[in-house]
């Protein structure tokens, strides 16, 4: 597999940002020991946004209005 293959900036409400923190490591096959990708390390700021935008997701999703849940 390709490094270039895997998106390697955090995943917040849905879209790739650029990470608060310059660290990166490598990620590794367990199989092969092959590196598959070089992504960014998390830092706090990038936690705590995402920690925020899970917590309202789920409000939102928890909630759902008797009519939405009618139609499932």
């Amino acid at each position: 597999m390709e490094s270039s293959q895997i998106e390697n900036r955090p995943l917040v409400s849905g879209r790739f940002k650029l990470s608060d923190s310059d660290r990166k490591f490598e990620l590794f096959n367990p199989a092969t020991m092959e590196r598959v990708a070089l992504v960014y390390e998390a830092g706090a700021d990038d936690v705590n946004i995402t920690v925020k935008s899970a917590v309202q997701a789920f409000d939102s999703w928890s909630t759902p209005l008797s009519v939405q849940m009618g139609g499932l």
